[in-house]
């Protein structure tokens, strides 16, 4: 069930290591039509509701981590 969010993501890659699928995303939070960075709350500047991946340096990335189908790991 897809359930509604403040929190926009972008997937940036995906790959296979032995049985586990890894999947790296760049994370933002957007409030009051505007993006802030999840962890420091910086608002970033000049955000055009465009591709995350123009403003990668400012936000979160997150590697999400799959074995069998189940979420195993989160990093940031």
């Amino acid at each position: 069930t897809k359930e509604e969010s403040n929190i926009k993501r972008e997937i940036i890659s995906i790959s296979e290591s032995n049985s586990d699928v890894i999947i790296t995303t760049i994370e933002g939070l957007v409030k009051d039509k505007k993006l802030y960075n999840i962890v420091s709350n910086e608002e970033v500047k000049n955000y055009k509701k465009d591709s995350l991946s123009n403003y990668k340096k400012y936000l979160n990335e997150v590697t999400y981590t799959f074995n069998n189908e189940k979420l195993v790991s989160i990093n940031k």
